[in-house]
């Protein structure tokens, strides 16, 4: 968020960092709603509890299982299915939570899949699947607490085309899987009237596999190869932590947090590539298995242990304004001897009544690792990165301020500006594909630069009565700066939209039933093309890079509408949903490949794929 990188966000559940939160690439959350208990998204003024991250923050708590009566939902639709179940577990004092999510888009995503994509000449292959589930277990102890929460959430995708015509033969394979688990076991206990404190140890892990293999073969030449690139990646991070937190309630209106905590990781990035014309080189296709890659390369494992402890106050200056001031402090230690001490200091002023309130904010945060991201052609891949000597930790200052106002009517305004200056961050090179493996000298390859980003966030909510609406619009600009990179030029984040506007509509007919309209625009994503589609070179593919992210995705824009109709019995409650998911039928880029130019099989062209064209939705779900 706010110019920032997907890994520079720290996502918690239950207070444990999860590395990856989503299901589809972000079209959907791992995370099942029906289990949530409270989330806080925080975008500034970061309190120093928080850390380990440079961005945002999304703090997720799960509710406790029901001990006192059995209950559950039960939800289907034509994307996947879900249950829950939970109620009291031997006796009162215990209770049980039980969540699963499961798609079953593989049915029927497949016969879409040619329409998917903007080449009509390939046939194409296509499958999704991905599954969360949720364990947890709560015990109270007079006044104090033990829960345990086991959390795993996976996603497996691959896409197959083959394009054919009388000149040429092309394939392109890509297979990408990704898993996140935790648990955990939190004790909570009452130290006296005001003093409360939570001691929790867990483990978090997280892996991620990507393997393609794209062919080039000229029919005219006797169907022999001409080209050949294929690669592997995988990264993991294995993660275990031990957390000690403390409240205490000086007054009503002053209120001091203190902690410490110690993470132990273990980093196991690989990343290997293969390119060139298998008829030079007959062992090349045999090279570039899967399995074979797998065989022959390890890991180039790393660790690091991190020590932090932070204090944060919160008190009331006046009946109008209210001080949350804290300090942070992480000493990171790693295989290679090197050690780091990062002192982050937070301030935060709030102010306001009923009708207005404004904040002002600065935040200094630090990062003891780091995700590469491959941003070029074809589905991004990532690689986490631990800090050493060669790589330090990333940081960042946050300055922020805005203003809210309310009226009698029921109807918020708001606006807020921020600025972000980011230091040491690491990118890969474009157009280079750098082999990471144990044993290799990879990280001079490694780019480090610096960043900024900017931008203001307004908007506007109606929250009572039957028609109620929220619309907002962000303006961000966002650069990074590498020595190394685009000639030393300034760039623009590929992840940054320009421009980006959201709204949702809930327009509540009567009592058993409302309208629900979600809309979305935004400028698309930056990504590196190149400046040459296809240069052949003794029958060998030659793509030339120029500038870094020189180009960008079309405009993202989706239009969800439905509606919903309620119903209660006696033995719980019901819902029906009628909908269509993307109205308009955008095709809205997944990610971009390269394909063979059907008119002139000497050049290549950019080809984009979509996950999700429009599509009529119904569900229904029972609650009891």
């Amino acid at each position: 968020m706010r110019g920032g990188a997907p890994d520079q966000n720290l996502i918690t559940l239950d207070g444990v960092p999860v590395y990856n939160p989503a299901h589809a690439l972000g079209i959907m959350s791992s995370f099942n709603p029906d289990i949530i208990k409270s989330a806080s998204f925080i975008k500034g003024s970061v309190p120093a509890r928080f850390s380990g991250r440079i961005s945002s923050v999304l703090d997720i708590y799960t509710r406790d299982g029901n001990s006192t009566r059995l209950g559950g939902s039960l939800s289907i639709s034509p994307l996947l299915a879900s249950a829950s179940l939970e109620g009291p577990l031997l006796t009162p004092k215990a209770g049980f939570l039980v969540s699963y999510r499961k798609t079953y888009m593989n049915l029927w995503m497949n016969a879409l899949s040619q329409k998917l994509s903007t080449d009509q000449n390939s046939d194409t292959d296509f499958g999704y699947d991905f599954h969360d589930l949720n364990v947890k277990l709560s015990y109270s102890i007079n006044e104090n607490k033990l829960q345990v929460h086991y959390f795993s959430a996976g996603d497996d995708f691959n896409n197959t085309s083959k394009q054919q015509t009388s000149l040429f033969s092309d394939s392109v394979n890509n297979e990408l899987a990704w898993k996140s688990s935790m648990i955990s076991a939190k004790w909570a206990s009452e130290l006296s009237e005001i003093i409360f404190s939570r001691i929790t140890a867990y483990r978090t892990d997280y892996n991620y596999n990507r393997y393609h293999r794209n062919s080039y073969s000229r029919i005219s030449l006797g169907s022999a190869i001409n080209h050949l690139n294929a690669g592997l990646t995988q990264s993991g991070i294995y993660e275990n932590g031990i957390l000690w937190d403390i409240d205490w309630m000086l007054y009503t209106d002053h209120f001091v947090r203190l902690g410490a905590a110690y993470r132990h990781r273990n980093f196991r990035p690989l990343s290997i590539h293969f390119a060139g014309n298998p008829a030079d080189n007959p062992d090349l296709w045999l090279k570039a298995n899967r399995s074979e890659i797998v065989g022959n390369y390890r890991s180039a494992n790393s660790f690091s242990g991190e020590l932090s402890t932070y204090i944060e106050d919160d008190f009331r200056l006046s009946s109008f304004v209210k001080l949350n001031a804290g300090l942070h402090t992480t000493y990171v230690t790693n295989y290679d001897n090197h050690s780091t001490l990062a002192v982050q200091p937070r301030l935060a002023i709030l102010g306001g009544n009923d009708f207005v309130h404004f904040k002002a904010g600065a935040s200094r945060m630090f990062q003891p690792m780091q995700m590469i991201t491959a941003g070029g052609i074809g589905l991004n891949t990532e690689l986490w990165l631990g800090m050493d000597r060669a790589l330090p930790g990333a940081g960042s200052w946050l300055l922020n301020t805005g203003l809210g106002v309310r009226n009698k009517n029921g109807y918020k305004f708001s606006i807020d500006l921020y600025y972000r200056a980011f230091d040491r961050l690491i990118s890969e090179q474009e157009g280079r594909n750098t082999l990471i493996h144990a044993g290799s000298d990879w990280k001079p390859e490694i780019g480090q630069g610096d960043g900024k980003a900017y931008g203001l966030e307004c908007g506007i909510e109606k929250a009572s009565g039957p028609f109620l609406f929220n619309a907002n619009y962000s303006f961000t600009v966002s650069e990074r700066l590498f020595s190394l990179l685009n000639n030393g030029n300034a760039y623009p984040y590929q992840n940054n939209r320009l421009h980006n506007a959201k709204a949702s509509v809930i327009y509540k007919t009567t009592g058993f039933s409302e309208l629900i309209i979600n809309w979305n625009l935004a400028s698309g994503n930056h990504f590196t093309s190149p400046s040459n589609a296809l240069v052949l070179t003794d029958n060998q593919i030659v793509l030339l890079f120029t500038d870094k992210n020189n180009a960008s995705f079309p405009v993202y824009h989706r239009l969800d509408a439905g509606i919903c109709f309620y119903q209660h019995y006696k033995w719980g409650n019901g819902k029906l949903f009628l909908g269509v998911y993307n109205l308009f039928n955008r095709h809205n880029p997944f990610y971009i490949n390269i394909s063979r130019s059907a008119d002139n099989p000497e050049r290549l062209q950019l080809n984009q794929f979509s996950l999700m064209p429009a599509m009529p939705s119904i569900s229904y779900s029972i609650s009891w």
